[in-house]
Formats: C-alpha cells, structure tokens, sequence
C-alpha cells in the first residue's frame, strides 16, 4: 500500500523536500511525519489563497510560455488557477469530443473567470470553443495575445472582455476585483463589453523591468492536455525537457511589414521602451532551474526576435552560460547583426544553428514592401561568417507575394546560388493576417477580406507545403528551382530546368519531394536513436503519431 493515496500530494511533498527531510530526521514514522510537514505547508498557503478560481486555454502548443508565465503570476498571488492546453496548436482537426472533453474539465473546475490565448490564425476555433463554453457555463471569458491586441473590436464581437498588450498585472488586477466582489470597470489594457457599451481602458505602460516577471510553469500541477479525444493530466509533448525554450527579450529591433511587430510598436508608442531584456543574471537562473528540474534537456531555444542585436549583451552572458549551463543552443538572427565579433563569442557558446531572413532576393521588394534594411551583400556576408564558424543558417524565403514580379523571382534565384553552401531553406506562403503589409495589399486591391478569411481558416502550418496542388503550374517551378539553388546544384542543371519545364513542373516537383524524403529519413534516424538511448519511448511514439497525422493533413 502507498504511503500517500493522493499522487497530487506526494509530489507537493517530493518536491518540496519532504521526503529528505523524513529520512534524516524520522525514519520510524514516514506517514504521521509526512502528513503533519504536507498539512503544514498548505496551511501556511492557504493564507493568501483566493476564492476566485480562473482557466486559462493556451491554442498554441504545450510550450506557450506568455500562458504559462500567466499561470505562475496567478499562482503566486494566491489564485487557484488551471491551464488547459487545447490540441497542441493542432487546430485542423479539432473533434466534438475534445470540445466535449475541454467543457467537462471547465465544467468541474467552475471557475469564475476564462481566458483563452491567440493569435490571428486561432481565430475561427477560439469563436467555436467561446459560443461553445457559454452555453455550458455562466462566466466571464476574457481573450488575450496578439490577435486581441491589435484587432480588439472584432474580438469583442464573440469574447466579453479582452486583454491589450501585456496581461500579467492586468490579468491580476481584474481578478482581484472580481474576488472582491467589485467594479471591474476600470482596468489597464482590459477592455469590457456591457451590452451595447464598450468600456476602452488606458494602455498600462510597458514593464521595463523584466526580471520582475516570473519564470513559465512548466510544471504539470492543475495543467490538463487535450489530445487524441484524451484529457490528460501529463504533458504527451514535453518538449522542454529535450530542448528547453526560453525568451530573453520582448520586442523586436525591426518593423518588417509582413509582422505584427510594427502594428505593437506603434499601438505601444508612447508607453515606454519597446524592446526590452532580462539582466543576464536572470536568464542564467532560469536556465540553471530548467537544468535541474529536467536533466534530460540536451539544448536551449532561444526564441527572442534577434537574439543577437546586443553584443555587449552577449560578452557578458558568454562566461556565466558557459560556466553554469554549457549546452548547445538555437537562436534567431538577422543580417543586419550577424557580425564576425558577435558570431564569434556566440560560437564560443556552443551556438550550433541559426534561423535568418532573406524572405527575398529583391532588394527593391524587400525595402519598398517588407521595410527590411538589408542588403544582398549584408545577407551573403552573413552566411559566410556563419560558415566561417561551422554554424548551421537556416534561411527563409517568402513565397507566394502578390507584389512579386517574374523579375523579383529571378532575384531570388540568383541570390540563392551566391548564397555560400550550405545552407537549409525554409520557404513560408505569405498569409495576409493584421500588419501594415495586409493594410497596403487592401488598399492596392491585390487582396479582399475575403481572402482574410480564407487565412483564418488555416490555422495550423505556420507555413504551407510549398508543392500543394493548388499552386499554379509557375509557382510550382519557381519553388523547385528555389530548393536546386538552396541545396548547391549546378547552375546548368537550374537553367536547363527552367527552360525545359517551365510548361509542366511535375517532374521536377517528384524530384524535389523525393530527395526531401530521404534527407528527412537521414535526418530523423539519430533523432529516433536518441529518444530510445535515452528509453523515452513514450514521447517518441506520441511524435511519431502526430507527425504522421500531419502528413496526412497536407
């Protein structure tokens, strides 16, 4: 028989140090000692405990660290607060019942107060779930991220309150006033619908400090995962216990039109600093309590927007890195900060891989569409140094531009072959979703809202397979074409191409999927060995199944 029935409490206590605690000091009386010390600290919690109770509903994935760092502001003000993680962002496919699944775990919880969490493409299914989750419970639903902030009457239409900008101290602000019983009228960035009436508050100004904000709770303590027609209690994706995602910075040190970068900077304007970084002390302690909760994690993702624009920055974080954390990591760059100095200090950091922009090799386009200060000769000097240094570029190309002429492709071509191999591209269909480059493409008549709402309705792949079928027979060629030139094949064998099959590209586009199949074979063998050296079965099955799916989706 176990010494404690309750699992939830059992971990409390392991966790805490309770169970160090027992052996050195009662070895003779594990239950009396271990119930006495588990009572004791939820008394002493409890103190400060709320009656409001909150859900939160993350639509991304199980990593979403805004929503997690939600949770844990929440917790530590005493709220009992659950996040659901509804389908893993896997939002094509969603089953009456997941939706079934995700109204009885709200449904027992009762809470006073739902937030859901999305962006732009998660639009469709967070109108679903809200009509969904108001006919089974009368409570307030609050939306929040990026979507709401920067389109927030379309989102009042279906959400009774939304959250603009930054919720951490918003968030918390509300719900101590709806714990209090009192007005919830006046709260920074919240706006509230009362019938016909729209209450707009203040924009708050923005944290600068950020060391103020807590770390995400990836813990699985009141988190449930809806997956697979399961609710499950235990995170099927931990991906962060692998490669462990961590962001240092908010903001971004560029307006590229085709982000949502530029609508925030302006809508924040006037309201303090917009980019903003954590002292390197600070990221250190994260990543030294990551280590230590999940030895298991083998590489960090840093998922700031430029990672390395502050290279005095960078020299000071380099000693304490290699010292307390060591391990290989990820990061985004752009070309205009990849310099041979800064590139240097990160590779003595174990910098493995980048992701860079070229989005295209028109200088003109990029400048006069997407507001990009780069130049071809910067973007070529970049991958040089990166290979200079033996770190992998991962470079992305935009396609399917309504402002692209035949010129513009032929661009993209060329910069491509004088692009230094290798190199891996990544190419993204551009989806018109609120920025300035959706503003201009409406006002040039190059796009409707109807296509705005064809954008919504796919709401999984940040990008779309570059060889669907629904891709005009001239897309189809450019896009092979594009990956010859990225993978360092002759420039005769591109030109022939061209002129060869520029009518039917269905042979050329067998050829390109079918020497992607085997690189991804390649690539996933040492992938799938190291889920089995390290018995992660499990977890290994649960990516194969849902990789599979995918495909079966596309």
């Amino acid at each position: 028989m176990p010494l404690i029935k309750n699992d939830c409490l059992k971990d409390k206590a392991i966790s805490s140090g309770v169970s160090r605690e027992i052996k050195k000091k009662h070895p003779d009386s594990k239950i009396t000692v271990l119930c006495s010390l588990i009572n004791k600290e939820l008394i002493e919690k409890n103190k400060n405990k709320k009656m409001t109770k909150i859900v939160l509903i993350s639509l991304y994935d199980t990593a979403s660290i805004g929503p997690r760092i939600l949770h844990k502001v929440l917790d530590e003000k005493g709220y009992e607060v659950h996040s659901i993680f509804f389908k893993s962002g896997n939002l094509t496919n969603v089953t009456k019942k997941e939706v079934k699944l995700l109204l009885d775990k709200i449904n027992e919880i009762k809470p006073q107060l739902i937030g859901i969490s999305l962006r732009s493409r998660c639009f469709k299914i967070a109108t679903r779930l809200t009509k969904d989750i108001r006919k089974e419970i009368d409570t307030k639903i609050i939306w929040g991220g990026v979507h709401p902030t920067i389109k927030p009457m379309d989102c009042l239409k279906f959400a009774d309150m939304i959250c603009i900008g930054e919720g951490e101290e918003a968030l918390v602000n509300l719900a101590d006033l709806i714990d209090k019983k009192k007005s919830i009228e006046n709260v920074k960035n919240i706006w509230i619908k009362f019938g016909k009436k729209i209450i707009k508050n203040d924009l708050a100004h923005l944290e600068e400090d950020l060391d103020k904000i807590p770390f995400p709770d990836f813990s699985d303590s009141n988190k449930y995962y809806v997956e697979d027609n399961k609710c499950s209690c235990e995170n099927i994706f931990p991906d962060h216990q692998i490669v462990y995602t961590i962001m240092t910075t908010r903001g971004c040190p560029f307006s590229c039109s085709f982000c949502n970068g530029g609508s925030l900077r302006e809508i924040y304007h006037g309201k303090g600093r917009y980019l903003r970084r954590r002292s390197v002390e600070n990221v250190i302690e994260e990543l030294v309590l990551a280590k230590k909760s999940w030895p298991s994690i083998k590489k960090v993702y840093f998922i700031d927007d430029v990672f390395s624009y502050d290279l005095e920055w960078i020299k000071k974080f380099n000693p304490l890195y290699k010292r307390h954390i060591g391990l290989p990591f990820y990061c985004y760059v752009h070309p205009v900060y990849v310099k041979d100095e800064t590139i240097k200090v990160l590779k003595d950091m174990a910098l493995y891989e980048v992701n860079i922009g070229i989005q295209s090799g028109s200088e003109k386009l990029r400048k006069e569409i997407y507001h990009r200060p780069e130049s071809n000769e910067q973007i070529v000097n970049s991958i040089k140094i990166l290979n200079k240094y033996k770190i992998r570029a991962v470079c992305d190309l935009i396609l399917g531009n309504p402002y692209e002429t035949e010129s513009d492709k032929k661009e993209n071509l060329n910069l491509l072959v004088k692009l230094p191999k290798p190199i891996i591209l990544l190419t993204y269909n551009l989806l018109f979703f609120p920025n300035k480059l959706t503003e201009m493409a409406l006002e040039d008549g190059l796009i409707s809202e109807k296509d705005l709402e064809e954008n919504k309705e796919r709401v999984y792949h940040r990008w779309d397979d570059k060889f669907l079928q629904n891709f005009s027979n001239t897309d189809l060629l450019w896009n092979g074409l594009y990956y010859l030139a990225s993978k360092g094949y002759p420039d005769w064998l591109i030109k022939w191409c061209y002129k060869s099959m520029k009518k039917n590209p269905a042979i050329l586009v067998s050829l390109v999927k079918g020497i992607e199949r085997k690189n991804l074979l390649i690539s996933s063998v040492p992938k799938i060995m190291g889920y089995v050296k390290r018995k992660q079965f499990k977890l290994l099955f649960a990516k194969l199944k849902r990789n599979l799916r995918l495909t079966s989706l596309r």
